[in-house]
């Protein structure tokens, strides 16, 4: 009975090593609000960006740091211990002119309440050569990681290898970017699984800076049948994409990405049998409100 005991601590002990480290490895929108690699800056060599920090108390921001794609360090550039508040900080970073045209992994060393403090983002610097026109962008839309009707409607297909070749192909268009425009993920029953698979399948595949707004199947609500909220698809996206909507200005034209399932959470929810009960409606219909467009 000792040795069957022993065996499971064990065992319990090796699972939540290893589901900590797998937490501790997922990309997420952590201190780093902006940029990220959902959201990413574009500088020319010897500019600079704006990078916005969240603090959970005063500090100072000491440096900042670009490495490659491949992890190795290219540049790092000293902050001179700038002013931190509890909340959220923005601040420029040069980049130095040494620093040659790619994608770049962002990492930023603070302090915060007297604690040090590190947070990174992957892919989320594009330094350019050129802003000037002509330039090449792709789009890639309704990717739907863990569409469980993909399976039923081309069965025997390799679905994820559809999605990589994808991205791939993306890629050998040399992009300056590449948009995302939404239903990155499927149905929030699975939303646990798949926000953090679809962000580590955009990673490891896309090596072009990408901008990623959601669409209706990134933010469905699910409530139980008395309307108690079980999963809320915005919290999801802002954990691991970050904002609903962006902006990019790059050379003479501006890319507007609009969230367009801007409903109230009631409206996105997904559960029929409450919105019976309750006499409501749910839509999948698309919907930009008041907000995006004053926004």
């Amino acid at each position: 009975m000792k040795r069957l005991a022993l065996s499971l601590a064990v065992c319990l002990a090796l699972a939540f090593s290893a589901v900590s480290a797998r937490s501790a490895d997922e990309v997420k929108i952590r201190s780093i609000t902006s940029p990220t690699f959902s959201a990413p800056a574009f500088s020319l060599s010897g500019g600079s960006i704006s990078v916005t920090l969240q603090a959970t108390g005063a500090g100072a921001a000491r440096k900042a740091a670009l490495s490659a794609l491949d992890g190795s360090p290219v540049a790092d550039m000293g902050l001179g211990d700038e002013p931190l508040a509890a909340g959220s900080n923005t601040f420029a970073v040069l980049i130095p002119p040494p620093v040659e045209p790619g994608l770049y992994t962002l990492c930023v060393e603070f302090t915060q309440g007297g604690a040090p403090a590190k947070d990174c983002q992957p892919h989320s610097v594009a330094v350019v050569a050129s802003f000037d026109p002509p330039f090449t962008f792709v789009q890639v839309t309704d990717y739907h990681m863990g569409d469980p009707r993909a399976l039923k409607q081309f069965p025997g297909v390799d679905i994820e290898k559809v999605r990589i070749t994808a991205l791939e192909k993306a890629n050998s268009f040399n992009p300056a970017f590449v948009l995302f425009t939404g239903d990155v993920c499927a149905y929030p029953e699975t939303y646990e699984e798949d926000y953090p698979k679809a962000v580590n399948e955009i990673l490891s595949h896309i090596k072009a800076p990408t901008i990623i707004i959601p669409g209706n199947h990134d933010l469905y609500a699910n409530t139980d049948d008395k309307g108690k909220l079980l999963t809320e698809g915005l919290d999801y996206w802002r954990e691991y994409m970050g904002p609903t909507h962006q902006a990019l200005d790059f050379g003479p034209f501006r890319f507007i990405g609009f969230n367009s399932y801007a409903w109230p959470q009631s409206v996105r929810n997904r559960n029929r049998a409450y919105h019976a009960s309750a006499g409501t409606m749910h839509t999948y219909q698309g919907a930009i409100n008041n907000d995006e467009l004053d926004w």
